[in-house]
């Protein structure tokens, strides 16, 4: 005989479901959201310039403005969105040909 959960045990199922895709998704969005930042070291990886230089690009308006995470001071980080620095690069990558 095949036992059939009744109506509470159905419903605490539906909502543990529910509750393991929202967690899911949010723990996703944060990854998703991570790997489309650059630090300053990958940045500088992919533009093989000086950290001035990178500084004095931004300032003219010439590369992608970084922004910060965290608190003042040291606990404050520098990104760069990915999309904006790859294309970036394949802009001036084609304009150098």
């Amino acid at each position: 005989m095949v036992h059939l959960p009744d109506l509470p045990q159905l419903v605490s199922l539906y909502v543990l479901g529910l509750l393991v895709e929202t967690l899911a998704s949010r723990c996703f969005n944060r990854w998703s959201i991570a790997m489309s930042l650059l630090s300053k070291k990958q940045v500088l990886k992919l533009v093989p310039v000086s950290p001035a230089t990178l500084q004095r690009w931004e300032h003219a308006g010439i590369f992608p403005k970084r922004f910060h995470i965290g608190g003042n001071g040291a606990w404050q980080k520098a990104f760069w969105r990915k999309d904006a620095v790859m294309d970036w690069i394949e802009l001036n990558a084609s304009s150098q040909m």
